[in-house]
């Protein structure tokens, strides 16, 4: 049996007509004939009626018809597929990044794939790491940047790198001190903060806690975009990650300290889908972005701020 023997039982049940599917098919009425014939030995079934007028299909020519058609779009499926492994990796996978990782890496990332993945369709998203865990579990993300909960914090083979927290208030104090500042001090300033949920909100808490400290939070936020006007404002001060005030050091509108205590430090680990879409891809993307990690941390601020597990982070599954 052939895909042309398919092909052609196809034309004919459509036609209704051996002689007009012969002319559609560009073939002699007596080849295609036989092809069909051919095509009942094999089956050991009638699959058409023939009568003066033309063919009529018969039940078992139904179910035949259905798996012809069926096997065709199977086989040009697997041609594609094949087109597609010939041109180089490729398909849809999304990316979920936390919104720190997104602004100190998604450029060079979506770069990186552009350069060296030009086959792939990557879609970024960006959002809190609790909402990242939820959509990869839930399989709307195929893989993630998150970093660490309780369950993974002690567990350095999960680890990609080390992000420090850092206290940021206004620009504007021109009297508030530089370097290091104590845990008690930060905890003695008004303070915005992201709602529980959050692995950077946990991380302060944690902190706070293992010390016997109070924390007080006078505003709880879920939009860095409006923590960080309040903090500019100075309404407020905050707790983050040095991406997201590195803009405003730069240009002094905000002022960042580095947290004296080694509790605030978040990991960075993967975590993908339970059955992502395109294995091979999602394997060959994980060894791209970190690469592409390693490759961006030659800003001062991000190697402040950063610092790469020696080990090979293994992949966590939602």
């Amino acid at each position: 049996m052939r895909l042309r023997q398919l092909r052609s039982f196809i034309t004919v049940c459509e036609t209704g007509s051996i002689s007009r599917a012969a002319d559609k098919l560009h073939v002699a009425q007596p080849a295609l004939g036989l092809q069909i014939r051919g095509l009942e030995e094999e089956f050991e079934a009638l699959l058409l009626d023939r009568h003066a007028r033309g063919v009529v299909v018969t039940a078992a020519g139904e179910r035949v018809l259905v798996w012809a058609r069926e096997t065709l779009k199977s086989t040009q499926d697997v041609k594609q597929q094949l087109r597609t492994i010939a041109a180089g990796l490729s398909g849809n996978l999304t990316l979920g990044l936390t919104p720190s990782i997104a602004t100190a890496f998604a450029l060079p990332i979506l770069a990186a794939v552009q350069s060296d993945l030009p086959n792939l369709r990557m879609h970024l998203t960006e959002a809190l790491g609790h909402v990242l865990r939820e959509w990869v579990h839930a399989g709307r993300v195929d893989l993630a940047l998150v970093f660490d909960s309780s369950a993974t914090a002690s567990d350095p083979s999960q680890r990609l790198l080390t992000e420090r927290l850092y206290y940021v208030t206004s620009g504007s104090q021109a009297d508030i001190a530089c370097g290091p500042i104590a845990l008690a001090d930060v905890l003695d300033q008004p303070l915005a903060l992201p709602p529980r949920g959050d692995s950077l909100r946990q991380a302060v808490e944690d902190a706070a806690q293992a010390r016997g400290l109070c924390l007080r939070i006078d505003y709880e936020v879920q939009s860095t975009g409006v923590i960080l006007n309040l903090v500019r404002s100075g309404i407020a001060s905050t707790v983050l990650p040095m991406p997201m005030a590195r803009d405003g050091v730069r240009d002094g509108s905000l002022i960042a300290r580095r947290i004296d205590a080694d509790s605030l430090e978040r990991h960075l680990r993967w975590l993908h889908a339970a059955s992502p879409s395109e294995p091979a891809t999602v394997a060959e993307l994980r060894g791209l972005i970190e690469r592409t990690l390693k490759s961006a941390s030659g800003d001062p601020l991000l190697g402040e701020a950063y610092t790469f597990a020696s080990v090979p982070a293994s992949v966590g599954r939602a």
